[in-house]
């Protein structure tokens, strides 16, 4: 380090504490959802329905509708009040949430199954409000209380803290299903169900301990990126260089696409992919479980590895976006993962179900549709798999 730069640290505001609570929030509640809220929680409502995959959607549907409809009122509060204080409304729909979910799953079944159902449901909106908090007001903070330079750094962190805890879950409940029982049965799941919901607590009480105060003043947090979409070179403030705006709206996407369209592009791309994710991620567990007949071990090692091949195409596709563009890579994936999705759907016509063609390509499928996170933005939205 020479001089200069000694002179940049030393002078370098301190990172904030809500940085840091950040990243151990996401270590926790990464590593409590993926635990329960994937196969786990597909399973227990398709058992507890009558095996129902109708009821399966609408539960998990319930988490997402009340993350959408609460986000603009979240958000506009949270600008108009503070972040803080809307933040602790998370920690509490959290606690409220595994309250109700753990009354659900240890309620005597039989008689009161519909009963546990709808408990659940209206929990798992209570989930979905409080993660669209922490994935919206919690994130702002964080991104507010980096010091000018270090966003890249600290987002870096943020996503090994989304990936590693993803790998994790999956390999405590591997533990639990061997010691329980590796069966699809109420009793079996049980157990695993409970603890997931248990490990969701100590991230609600790190709800509590973030502030407004500890934001940096306007001006010290960071403000830009190092390089732009496709890699243009950046001006001072962040933005595209002049003359590299001029040559990318004249020539690199072909006079079809205008800079103002840009958000609309990406809004509606984004919808289209989160809409047949929809219909299709939370659905995937059951597919493994009915039609390839794996055990819960088998098919939550499966969602051990999709992380780790999704971490090493994303250093893949971060080394190819230098060469031809950030948003050349996204497209290039996106479209790969469409087709090995399609690719699947071509085989089950054919009624070829064995584990050796499926899974394979599920991972690889996986890997190519969540590996451009960090490329789109620098949240590491990849927590939730498409």
């Amino acid at each position: 380090m020479d001089d200069a730069d000694a002179a940049d640290a030393a002078d370098a505001p301190p990172v904030s504490r809500n940085v840091y609570l950040m990243l151990v929030l996401c270590v926790i509640w990464g590593f409590a959802d993926s635990v329960w809220s994937g196969t786990v929680l597909a399973a227990w409502v398709f058992l507890l329905s009558d095996e129902s995959n109708s009821d399966v959607g609408y539960v998990e549907a319930a988490q997402g509708l009340a993350s959408l409809i609460t986000a603009l009122p979240v958000g506009y509060v949270a600008d108009k009040m503070g972040r803080q204080g809307v933040i602790r409304v998370g920690g509490l729909s959290f606690l409220a949430a595994a309250a109700a979910t753990a009354w659900s799953v240890v309620n005597p079944h039989g008689d009161d199954d519909k009963q546990a159902l709808l408990m659940l449901t209206g929990a798992l909106c209570l989930w979905g409000l409080g993660g669209g908090i922490f994935s919206g007001p919690a994130q702002a903070l964080f991104a507010d209380s980096i010091p000018r330079g270090e966003r890249s750094k600290w987002y870096m962190y943020l996503m090994i803290c989304y990936l590693l805890p993803g790998i994790c879950g999956p390999l405590a409940s591997i533990a639990m299903f061997h010691y329980y029982g590796n069966d699809w049965s109420l009793e079996e799941l049980k157990p695993v169900f409970l603890f997931g919901i248990a490990c969701e607590v100590p991230a609600a009480g790190l709800a509590f301990l973030f502030k407004d105060s500890l934001a940096l003043p306007e001006g010290e947090e960071e403000d830009g990126d190092e390089e732009g979409s496709g890699g243009a070179e950046l001006g001072e403030a962040g933005a595209p260089k002049p003359e590299h705006l001029k040559e990318w709206r004249r020539g690199s996407n072909g006079g079809c696409v205008t800079v103002k369209m840009v958000p609309y592009v990406m809004f509606f791309s984004q919808l289209c992919i989160a809409i047949g994710s929809g219909m299709t991620i939370k659905f995937f567990p059951l597919f493994f479980k009915q039609q390839i007949d794996l055990s819960p071990i088998a098919v939550q090692s499966i969602f051990v590895v999709s992380p780790i091949v999704m971490a090493a195409l994303s250093g893949a596709f971060q080394q190819l976006s230098k060469s031809v563009g950030r948003i050349q890579v996204m497209i290039l994936t996106k479209v790969v993962g469409v087709s090995l999705i399609c690719v699947m759907a071509l085989l089950i016509h054919l009624e070829i179900h064995t584990w050796h063609y499926m899974i394979p390509i599920y991972i690889l499928r996986t890997g190519f549709m969540n590996a451009t996170c960090a490329l789109l933005n620098k949240d590491p939205c990849c927590r939730f798999l498409k």
